[in-house]
């Protein structure tokens, strides 16, 4: 816990496996079903995640290879399953290599090699105000470091020398990466009215 601080608004897109042109940041690994949430979750419901209700669902990336058509053309397309339409069409920032000889955590995933980026529009259903949930399924290649899920000057997901961690605004939480190799569920919750920051690994609390 800590003294309440606001989650900062800023007009930046979600960026997914690396922050920007910063190769520091980069993420190496799989990634599949990322969610961001604009609600608070509590312990239960992170460990019983499906029964979570969708309404306060804001991102869902599947990242599945979705073929879509923009302009009469066929474009590949980073799909937002939430009904926010937070989608990213190709060209993509990097090269996305989608999972399909071994798939993701539920069908199909997406590997990055530390060059790809993905990004969001940053919309209105994007604009959080107090407080923000964002969970993802991670298979960790490179423990040393880099962005997961991220929304500039708002908050962030990541992998950082062995630990994974969450910040929010000028508040952070972190925890040891499992030693197992494998698909691990990762998740934070942020609430601003109850002044608390939590890090979950495997639907149980890392850190808070």
């Amino acid at each position: 816990s800590f003294g309440p601080t606001l989650v900062p608004s800023a007009a930046e897109r979600l960026r997914i496996g690396r922050k920007g042109s910063q190769s520091a940041t980069r993420y190496v690994g799989e990634l599949d079903e990322i969610r961001v949430y604009n609600r608070a979750f509590t312990e239960t419901e992170i460990a019983e995640f499906a029964k979570v209700s969708e309404r306060s669902l804001i991102g869902h990336y599947k990242m599945a290879n979705i073929v879509a058509y923009k302009d009469g053309l066929e474009v590949h397309r980073l799909t937002d399953s939430s009904g926010n339409a937070n989608h990213q069409d190709e060209p993509f920032d990097g090269n996305v290599h989608w999972i399909m000889s071994n798939p993701g955590i539920d069908g199909q995933g997406a590997s990055f090699g530390g060059s790809t980026l993905l990004s969001a529009s940053d919309n209105a259903s994007m604009t959080l105000a107090g407080e923000v949930s964002v969970a993802a399924w991670v298979y960790v290649d490179e423990r040393l470091g880099g962005s997961i899920v991220r929304k500039e000057l708002e908050y962030i997901l990541g992998v950082d020398s062995g630990q994974f961690a969450a910040v929010v605004g000028y508040c952070s939480v972190a925890a040891d990466l499992p030693e197992t190799t494998g698909w691990h569920h990762m998740a934070f919750s942020y609430s601003e009215s109850a002044a608390q920051l939590v890090l979950y690994l495997d639907g149980m609390l890392a850190d808070a």
